[in-house]
């Protein structure tokens, strides 16, 4: 069920530590004709990020990548990888619907 609320301790302004589920992270490999990206699509959250690794199962795969300091994991079918033809060191865009993220920790107490 998704809170349209927060937490008491949870103020506007406050930096918190934020989770997703991998099979919730969604990939976009960037390319000259995609020029108003960002605007065509649903997902809110949308961050430049570059393949650090991918681990590849006959059914799943999973894909780690950088942003920044930070990693986050996106697992999603093999297929998809071979599809878009995504390669360790690869720029791509990473897709997170704002509903499938929750506030793992608050930083500032």
């Amino acid at each position: 069920m998704v809170s349209l609320e927060l937490a008491s301790h949870v103020k506007e302004g406050k930096r918190v530590k934020l989770i997703c589920k991998p099979t919730s992270v969604a990939l976009a490999k960037p390319s000259a004709d995609m020029k108003n990206f960002s605007k065509n699509l649903s997902y809110s959250n949308q961050l430049n990020v570059v393949i650090s690794s991918i681990d590849k199962g006959a059914l799943l795969s999973s894909i780690v990548l950088k942003f920044g300091e930070f990693k986050l994991e996106s697992i999603m079918s093999s297929d998809v990888i071979e599809r878009l033809d995504l390669k360790i060191g690869d720029d791509v865009i990473a897709l997170l619907k704002s509903n499938e993220l929750s506030i793992l920790e608050v930083l500032d107490d």
